[in-house]
């Protein structure tokens, strides 16, 4: 009968089988199906990973389209405050034919503070990154110093500018880190830290943090790492802009995750910052575009309006429009 089971002895068996037996092969069997498993598991795993590291060759391959176009380049001025020129420059994104930048013409004086405003989808982020040759314009030419911004060497053009970008990177690696990737060409400078710490109002949460400077972020790699909030966040992005110190300082709504009075201590900062060297904000926030030297109105593409927040106001155009709205709103709120 199948399933019998006999005492042979001291032995108990299963269809002449020992319990014991029994046990060790379906125990090994058990193991087998276990190990086979974890290999397709692994295998899988392997193979995802290679799919990501082929990316990365095919990335690494990629010969570069943003070069200078003399050969030797030519090299910046340093220590001197920086004039750009847009002459005539339209830009489309590839594969498309939409104008998103469409046949400006603006001059940004060096040593001056300017404010891009207007709606979403207005250009202000694609005008930056035209003006850092993140990509060359599809029409017309941008000068820096009265030179073809194309013609300077691409690493050496990059270095004169500090930029904090609303999409600002987070790195998983400690905080000291973290801010001095400001500046990664140079040896790490705990006095400029310090400085850049303070002046983007980031010493007050670094003091409560476990291990100061040395806190490791974002929980990857490390299981005592520390999350922080957006704020805090945005204020490490900006604390970078001031350890670099660099000579154009384009901020793309550098505050928008902070509250009004860490803004406002925020834009003090910058005053010192900015000191000697061109500046260029984007912001939503009209109230920071009141002391500029010059505010750009952008609509679809285009410079609508040019002047300081009273010669604007006095026209009564998009700029007052804009701002009389959003006062309202605050207004609304006492």
């Amino acid at each position: 009968m199948r399933g019998k089971k006999l005492v042979d002895g001291d032995k108990v068996c299963f269809d002449g089988m020992a319990v014991g037996d029994y046990t060790l092969y379906t125990g090994a069997l058990t193991s087998v199906l276990g190990g086979v498993a974890a290999l397709v598991t692994s295998s899988s795993t392997i193979y995802e990973g290679t799919l990501f590291i082929d990316n990365m060759i095919d990335f690494l391959n990629v010969e570069a389209t943003v070069v200078p176009t003399v050969n030797p380049p030519r090299h910046p001025e340093k220590n001197i405050p920086h004039t750009i020129e847009f002459k005539d420059v339209s830009f489309s994104y590839p594969g498309t034919e939409t104008r998103v930048i469409d046949h400006i013409n603006l001059k940004l004086e060096g040593g001056k503070s300017y404010v891009l405003v207007g709606l979403n989808g207005a250009g202000k982020t694609t005008l930056i990154k035209l003006m850092t040759r993140l990509y060359d314009p599809t029409e017309g030419v941008i000068l820096l110093d009265g030179v073809d911004i194309r013609e300077y060497g691409v690493s050496e053009l990059y270095e004169l500018f500090g930029i904090v970008f609303q999409d600002f990177a987070k790195y998983a690696v400690s905080l000291r880190e973290n801010i001095t990737f400001g500046d990664v060409d140079k040896p790490e400078d705990k006095e400029r830290l310090d400085y850049a710490a303070r002046e983007s109002c980031a010493d007050e949460f670094i003091s409560r943090l476990p291990l100061g400077y040395d806190t490791p972020l974002m929980r990857f790699f490390e299981d005592d790492a520390v999350d922080l909030s957006i704020g805090q966040w945005q204020k490490v992005s900006i604390a970078r802009a001031f350890y670099k110190d660099a000579e154009v300082l384009i901020l793309d709504e550098p505050t928008a995750s902070l509250d009004p009075m860490a803004e406002a201590e925020i834009f003090r900062q910058f005053d010192t910052l900015r000191a000697g060297k061109t500046t260029v904000f984007v912001s939503h926030r009209l109230s920071s575009a009141t002391d500029a030297d010059e505010i750009i109105v952008m609509q679809g593409g285009k410079v609508i309006e040019e002047g300081d927040h009273k010669t604007l106001m006095e026209k009564g155009g998009a700029y007052y429009k804009l701002f009389t709205l959003q006062a309202e709103k605050y207004l609304e709120n006492c």
